[in-house]
């Protein structure tokens, strides 16, 4: 790499910096209040940091960690002394975002040869606003594509079958969906490479199925059974796929023609991080809620009164060592296992008997609705807002956030059961 490269790069991080943090440093996030879901992977990496294993409940064995990677990377920096959690989940991803922006820079050198538009796809993939949403929220969005278009590459260009075994492994261990690359592996025609990068992945997921006793992810089975689900975080990655084409595309066509193409590239890129921001605040706001209720649990909750939710990111990060049932499934498998046989999981909650239960409320006219508890025989009515105490549980905290959602803590009475 000559010195030229070098200072291009440099000032291509630069501006992509300076760009990232103007469009968002604003927001309520980046170094707090990151994606709900987010908190989950934060409480399972301390967890594996304090040694009670890679589990939500300490003893309870589910399959939640949506990456592997990640967690062992977040895990390793609470081991070191970064306790909060939000602020090693940033710079991991945003060192994706650069890697992925020098990375383009490369594919798009090696394909065109040209060095705007080398600049432009870099700037561009690196910060559209359906992948660096994510880093400011704290998925693992930008370390899953990282990995990805590192694996492209070492298939389409390097050709050097040591890293496509490497990225290949890091790929299927980042995040599930990685192995639907596989098919890329045949590329080559390297059957060294193909079986020993399967015979590896394969051996990671006995040694998953060994530990959770399932080889399909829980995160995975109950996005199939349920509706919940989030379909943008899974084609983000796929963004930068789409940066690489269009400036193939441009370069093929005539000068002007891509040049108007190549500015639509800049305009949208910077539309969509626009486009994201009202999301980042919402969601930021509405964390900001969910934590303090968190922390509410942790300083007054006893840690052995169970508290039934469907959302257990924030919750739980706040109020490590206190017990919870996930009412989707995700970090409860027993309510996952009913869930796929049809049941109620009424049976489930009359055994473990929660106390508290910590949810989200819609507000409709003069009452608190969640579509979540209806699904429970014991729990039928809403909350009339002035009739608490009438109830079957009675109201610790109610934070009201944006669009009418409510944030709830609720105790149940004794003769709910």
């Amino acid at each position: 790499m000559n010195i030229k490269h070098i200072l291009r790069i440099i000032c291509m991080i630069f501006v992509g910096t300076l760009i990232f943090f103007a469009m968002y440093s604003n927001l309520d996030s980046i170094w707090k209040n990151h994606y709900d879901d987010t908190y989950l992977q934060y409480r399972i990496a301390i967890n594996l940091a304090s040694n009670k294993g890679m589990v939500y409940n300490e003893g309870e064995k589910t399959d939640a960690a949506t990456s592997f990677v990640y967690t062992v990377l977040l895990a390793t920096a609470y081991k070191i002394g970064m306790r909060k959690m939000e602020v090693p989940a940033f710079i991991i991803n945003f060192i994706s975002q650069i890697y992925i922006m020098v990375l383009l820079y490369f594919i798009i050198i090696y394909i065109t040869g040209n060095i705007w538009y080398a600049i432009i796809a870099g700037l561009c993939g690196g910060l559209h606003g359906i992948l660096s949403v994510w880093t400011v929220l704290g998925m693992e969005t930008a370390l899953f594509t990282a990995v990805m278009l590192s694996f492209i590459y070492s298939v389409f260009i390097s050709n050097n079958n040591k890293l496509i075994t490497i990225f290949f492994i890091l790929l299927c261990i980042t995040r599930p969906e990685g192995i639907l690359f596989g098919v890329l592996l045949f590329k080559n025609k390297n059957i060294k490479t193909i079986v020993i990068s399967f015979i590896v992945v394969a051996l990671f997921y006995i040694l998953r199925m060994w530990y959770y006793d399932t080889i399909i992810p829980h995160s995975v089975q109950m996005k199939y059974i349920t509706t919940y689900t989030e379909w943008k975080r899974y084609v983000a990655p796929l963004s930068v796929l789409f940066v690489i084409a269009w400036t193939w595309l441009a370069y093929n066509l005539h000068k002007y023609v891509a040049s108007v193409m190549m500015v639509f590239l800049i305009v949208s890129t910077i539309l969509s991080m626009l486009y994201v921001r009202p999301m980042i605040h919402l969601l930021a706001n509405q964390v900001k809620l969910q934590l303090k209720i968190g922390e509410y649990i942790n300083k007054h909750i006893n840690e052995d009164e169970i508290i039934l939710s469907f959302e257990l990111g924030a919750y739980g990060y706040k109020a490590i060592n206190h017990r919870f049932i996930d009412g989707v499934g995700l970090l409860s498998s027993d309510v996952l296992k009913a869930y796929k046989k049809g049941n109620s999981i009424d049976v489930i909650l009359n055994k473990k008997k929660p106390v508290y239960i910590a949810d989200t409320y819609h507000e409709i006219g003069d009452s608190l609705y969640s579509k979540n508890m209806h699904n429970f025989d014991f729990l039928k009515i809403d909350i009339p807002k002035s009739e608490y105490l009438d109830c079957d549980y009675e109201t610790i905290l109610d934070y009201k956030a944006d669009r009418n959602i409510h944030f709830v803590l609720l105790k149940l009475k004794k003769e709910t059961y």
